[in-house]
């Protein structure tokens, strides 16, 4: 998002200092500052065509969602902005040749594994790019420098939320940006979430409480109130069969939900 930011400005990323806030997967960004000005005004006045993650296709609907909304979006946030278009594209994929997202990462990882038996390999192999996760690699080589060296640096990791969301438990997980040090990741406190996404942050870190406590537990009721908190289940008959169908696929994995 911070590459896709300072290429609408026309800035080295390096240059932009954005602030983040949200959970993994679900984060906006709702400032980016360039020589000490906030520019997240002139970044979602700019629509960008290319996707910022290589196995998301761009749905140009969301920078007029971003816009709307005062925001940066991570490209995720597509599947609950635009569900409808989200479930029949990806309804469409697995019905195809290409067959489901996991399908396709299980075909991509096959071939990633056996060239890097080649001790040779010298050059990034192409099949990578469609698996998703670039710059992955660079953002934990920082991290690990950021802790062996003690820098102090900003970056964005997920850490317990203490109190930075109040609508969040204290150890719920978050993701923003921290000082990072010997000492671990100590959140910024320059930024709270936009009311706009506010509703649907807590909704899904509510879903991600509840299926904790099933695992936990083994108790049905709250793997139930899981499904039916998750924003992409609609109907509790329909999220009680889902959690139902699921249970006993796993059966073999899941004894705690089956006792005696």
């Amino acid at each position: 998002m911070q590459y896709d930011a300072a290429n609408r400005l026309g800035a080295d990323p390096e240059d932009l200092d954005c602030r983040f806030i949200g959970l993994n997967h679900l984060s906006v960004m709702n400032h980016a500052y360039l020589s000490g000005e906030d520019r997240i005004k002139d970044v979602l006045n700019v629509f960008n065509r290319e996707s910022v993650v290589k196995n998301i296709e761009k749905n140009e609907e969301m920078d007029e969602i971003a816009k709307a909304l005062g925001c940066m979006l991570s490209p995720y946030l597509q599947y609950f902005y635009l569900e409808k278009k989200m479930f029949h594209e990806e309804r469409q994929q697995a019905l195809g040749l290409l067959g489901t997202r996991a399908n396709q990462v299980k075909k991509v990882e096959q071939e990633l594994f056996l060239k890097y038996q080649d001790e040779n390999l010298k050059e990034k192999p192409e099949a990578l790019s469609k698996r998703g996760g670039a710059r992955y690699s660079q953002a934990a080589i920082n991290l690990i420098d950021s802790i062996y060296n003690d820098t102090k640096d900003v970056q964005v990791v997920d850490v317990q939320n203490q109190g930075l969301i109040p609508q969040l438990l204290e150890d719920a997980v978050i993701e923003t940006n921290c000082v990072i040090g010997k000492d671990g990741a100590k959140p910024l406190r320059d930024t709270q979430v936009p009311r706009e996404v506010l509703g649907l942050i807590c909704q899904v870190k509510s879903y991600e409480n509840f299926t904790i406590e099933a695992a936990l537990s083994g108790d049905r009721n709250k793997a139930f109130l899981a499904f039916l908190n998750h924003p992409l289940v609609h109907d509790a008959v329909d999220a009680k069969g889902a959690l139902e169908e699921m249970l006993e696929a796993n059966r073999e994995y899941l004894p705690a939900f089956f006792p005696g």
